[in-house]
């Protein structure tokens, strides 16, 4: 069955060709941390990834492109901003199990604008 969504994609790949989400990452010419971001949906797949992970998997790139566009989407709403400090915000995303519990800690990214990558300046947990 072909996946329907960019994680499942990802964990297909890692699955058949027995590799960790790291090794994934160095494949599509990515860092893990940047994989990370894409998954989550706060960073794109770039165009250049789509056409290794093409190679990984046969899945045309643009329909792992637009895989990737609306997990973006979805994650691009999920995040809120939490507080503004001397020109700067924090910008919160509710974890998995938050979202179930409404109890675990947020994550947050420090961003100096809203046009800058997400996470450029730092990242951390915060406790609600």
């Amino acid at each position: 069955m072909e996946p329907t969504n960019l994680p499942e994609v990802i964990k297909q790949v890692e699955e058949e060709k027995h590799l960790s989400q790291a090794d994934v990452a160095r494949q599509l010419q990515m860092t893990p941390q940047n994989l990370s971001h894409v998954l989550k949906g706060r960073r794109k797949l770039p165009a250049e990834a789509a056409i290794e992970l093409f190679d990984l998997t046969g899945i045309h790139p643009r329909k792992l492109l637009e895989m990737s566009k609306k997990l973006f989407a979805a994650g691009a709403h999920a995040g809120m901003i939490l507080a503004v400090v001397s020109g700067a915000f924090f910008v919160t995303y509710p974890t998995e199990t938050q979202a179930q519990t409404k109890t675990t800690p947020t994550q947050f990214l420090l961003c100096k604008d809203a046009t800058q990558d997400q996470g450029d300046l730092g990242q951390g947990t915060a406790h609600t």
